[in-house]
């Protein structure tokens, strides 16, 4: 089976192959074309021998190697072969072709061999200088092995001499280009086996290489023009002699070009002396400087560096200046990137401790409630989220009593470490207060003095706390300067409330006072902190109370967590990606007994159906007819008097709503009984007999009897309705 390495090797030869094949059917075409274009022309056939293609095969070779320089001699072979038959001279025209091609090839890799760059290029005064040499070198060759195959001469020149000016000249005019050009391409020179180092593209022209192209193709524009000024006119003499034409013209082409090559070689070494050489050193230093970097492991200590290389430069006046800055700037980026490497180093060991600390904050406030619902029928649930990795926010839920369970929420100032501190503080401290004491509003007061206390940051935070009798209801709560919470009563939800209060930790003569509420089997409280509602968008709207509302009385009918998981999502949705800029904590409960309801209308013919409706709720082992007989009078003495009272005229209306639940634990049965009727608390009147035709409501029997067989009697008045919560024990 291949191996994968195998099969990468593979298909790299394989590539490799492809684009020689590639290479030298471009270069046989290229060539081809080239020579055949001035072949057609008469003017620079026959004795003038005008060969622009000669300036190609080197070239071609040169950087395609063997696949160029193969394809150039097939180019030069197809085109002989349109004009010459004789096999024996095709096939020597077709070796000194190859050799032609070949000279520059092999001696520039011979020469280049130790070079770190040792491809074609024409980068420095030394390559360009190497290159004309070749060019030179490689005319006398060819004209050399012409010989034996052109035996007639010019007109006072000799064909070798002009044939060899003419692949000079082309070498120098077509090929420096060419070369340059297709060192720019996105093509890959075929070096000899012996050369290992892989090619490197360059992105731009160094400016040795700019000044090379500039200088080789301004002497070519003016031989064009020279040529144009002096030679054009006797091209159309009726006498003219075009192969003496053509010789003067190389020869003033060779003066031209000695003397504009000579100085150039010099300008281009002092350039690169001067300028580009060092240029090039400062490139290579820094382009490794970030390799070191890269490289380095901050493990290892700090990362060394040294001063660049000169490699043999000698840098004056401003380069020298660039180089010492270059050096300064090294060791300094060096020195940086060590202190950079230890506060990473730290910040990364702070921010493990910060995630150990959310960990220990998070573990703080509970997240399984099933102990409460297991044991009190409570349903709860909270979700604390952090702005930063610790916060300022929590909530607690607690065994308060033997049947009764504690809810605290509250929003430390300030975020991040110096917030979460106090927050652990805060928690401990109220929880421990609420424990100690039945009262709620002296627990903040005692927890407020001990935060005040050795609180030299001058931290505050709000808070409320709630305590829930799960027998009968009843929730004591206390308010420092948190935000409300939100009372869950089905359709009747709304705001609970509350006092402000003051916050804890700023004032330590501040004393709280606790209120109650009375909860239906079914109704309870949502807590949150003012991240929910001062959460932003994009435009810094506020997520607000109004939008908060909404979303509650959607979950109206949604359980602890549903309701809460509504909250997040709908605070989410509206940041649409914005950070969080607070802490968000929600918290909520409620009294989770089965609940069983219906409706009447408030008329006596109804009483019956309302008998029946409590009858199948006593059917119970632990519950005797006394209960029900007990439940009969209450109910009865109630839903009369809503029905003869309630709805006086002028009044609509409306059903009476009778629900029922049953404490499994408290061995007891919670009544409620809502109306839309006219406002009235029949607690607020003392028990009185009243004589026979009375028009008051409940008179002194109604309510004495109705407080003599309940074990607790509760009313308020919320949502337009009339509410009386009444509770029997099984008897």
């Amino acid at each position: 089976m291949m191996q994968p390495s195998d099969k990468k090797e593979r298909f790299s030869e394989a590539h490799r192959v492809a684009y020689a094949a590639l290479a030298c059917v471009g270069c046989a075409v290229l060539y081809f074309a080239v020579l055949q274009a001035f072949l057609e022309i008469p003017l620079f056939n026959t004795d003038t021998q005008v060969r622009p293609a000669s300036g190609l095969g080197p070239v071609l070779g040169l950087f395609f190697g063997v696949p160029g320089i193969l394809g150039c001699a097939v180019g030069n072979l197809a085109s002989d072969m349109l004009y010459e038959s004789d096999p024996v001279l095709l096939a020597a025209y077709f070796a000194i072709q190859i050799a032609y091609n070949a000279v520059p090839y092999l001696i520039w890799y011979v020469v280049m061999r130790k070079s770190e760059h040792p491809f074609p290029r024409l980068d420095s005064s030394a390559n360009v200088a190497l290159f004309m040499a070749l060019a030179l070198l490689d005319a006398i060759v060819v004209s050399v092995l012409l010989v034996p195959f052109e035996l007639d001469t010019m007109v006072a020149f000799d064909i070798h001499l002009i044939r060899w000016l003419n692949n000079v000249i082309f070498l120098v005019y077509l090929g420096i280009p060419t070369l340059i050009v297709l060192d720019r391409l996105p093509l890959e020179p075929l070096a000899p086996p012996w050369i290992r180092l892989r090619y490197r593209q360059r992105k731009t022209m160094n400016l040795s290489q700019r000044t090379t192209f500039a200088v080789t193709f301004g002497a070519a524009c003016a031989i064009l023009v020279l040529v144009g000024l002096t030679y054009a006119p006797r091209f159309f003499e009726p006498d003219a002699d075009f192969a003496q034409l053509i010789g003067s013209i190389y020869i003033m082409a060779a003066v031209l070009t000695a003397t504009v090559f000579a100085p150039l070689l010099s300008v281009v070494h002092a350039l690169e002396k001067r300028f580009t050489r060092p240029i090039e050193v400062l490139t290579e230093a820094s382009r490794t400087f970030v390799e070191q970097v890269a490289a380095h492991d901050p493990g290892r200590g700090s990362l060394a560096v040294s001063d660049v290389d000169l490699k043999g430069t000698a840098p004056r006046h401003e380069m020298r200046d660039l180089f010492a800055s270059t050096n300064k700037m090294r060791a300094d980026l060096a020195r940086y990137i060590g202190e950079l490497s230890e506060a990473t180093a730290e910040r990364e060991r702070t921010a493990a401790e910060l995630d150990i600390a959310s960990t220990i904050q998070n573990g703080a406030v509970p997240h399984d409630f099933s102990y409460f619902s297991e044991r009190y029928q409570l349903d709860v649930a909270g979700v604390m989220r952090t702005a930063k990795e610790v916060g300022g926010d929590f909530y607690d839920v607690f065994d308060a009593g033997p049947h009764a369970v504690g809810f605290v929420i509250a929003d430390v100032s300030g975020k991040g470490v110096p917030a979460a501190l106090f927050m652990m503080r805060a928690l401990t401290e109220i929880r421990e207060q609420i424990l100690h004491r039945n009262d709620v509003g002296s627990a903040f007061t005692l927890a407020n003095r001990a935060l005040c206390d050795h609180n030299e940051a001058s931290l505050f935070v709000t808070a409320f706390a709630c305590i829930l009798d799960t027998e009968t209801g009843t929730v004591t709560y206390a308010n420092a300067g948190h935000n409300p919470p939100w009372l869950r009563r089905g359709v009747r939800s709304g705001w609970l409330d509350v006092a402000p209060g003051f916050v804890m930790g700023a004032l330590d003569t501040v004393s709280y006072a606790s209120a109650t509420i009375d909860l239906s089997p079914g109704d309870g409280l949502l807590m949150y902190t003012d991240g929910v509602t001062e959460a932003v968008d994009a435009k810094q709207e506020l997520f607000g109370t109004r939008r908060f509302e909404d979303v509650l009385h959607t979950a109206a009918g949604a359980d602890a967590e549903a309701a809460i998981a509504q909250a997040v999502e709908a605070v989410d949705r509206f940041a649409d990606g914005v950070d969080q800029a607070d802490d968000i904590s929600l918290l909520a409960f409620s009294w989770n007994l089965p609940v069983v309801s219906t409706e009447f209308p408030p008329d006596d013919r109804y009483l019956d159906d309302l008998f029946a409706f409590l009858k199948p709720l006593t059917e119970r082992a632990d519950c005797t007819d006394r209960t029900y007989l007990d439940l009969m009078l209450i109910s009865e003495e109630v839903f009369v008097n809503i029905a003869h009272y309630g709805f006086p005229e002028g009044q609509p209306i409306q059903p009476v709503k009778v629900e029922a639940a049953i404490d499994e634990r408290a061995r007891c049965l919670h009544l409620t009984i809502s109306d839309g009727g006219i406002a009235y608390n029949p607690l607020s009147f003392q028990p009185e007999k009243v004589g026979m035709g009375s028009d008051d409501r409940i008179g002194g029997l109604g309510i004495l009897l109705v407080k003599e067989r309940a074990d607790d009697v509760r009313y308020e008045r919320t949502g337009g309705m009339n509410v009386l919560h009444i509770v029997k024990k099984f008897v």
